[in-house]
């Protein structure tokens, strides 16, 4: 199995908007929402794995976005049951 920490694979994407909101002084809503959808979006057990890494790392580092960080997981996990999504698919069932 190749590692989603390639150069140009998916892991790298979620590192480095970590590394942007970690380094701007106001929160960008719109990078954190993609990096809390590109995991919900993959889908893939992987990819959350990365996401939830990220998550961690994001709080740790900016804890004032804490609150929208669970926020967007909130709307996405939500929105993934109602898209019958990722571990929600009637396929996983």
């Amino acid at each position: 199995m190749r590692s989603i920490y390639l150069v140009g694979g998916k892991g790298e994407v979620p590192q480095k908007c970590r590394y942007f909101m970690t380094n701007f002084v106001q929160c960008d809503y719109d990078l954190l929402h993609g990096l809390v959808a590109l995991p919900f979006e993959v889908a893939t057990p992987p990819a959350v794995m990365v996401g939830i890494e990220v998550w961690t790392w994001l709080m740790g580092d900016k804890p004032d976005v804490e609150v929208a960080l669970i926020a967007e997981i909130l709307s996405a996990w939500s929105e993934s049951i109602k898209g019958e999504k990722g571990i929600f698919s009637p396929t996983m069932k």
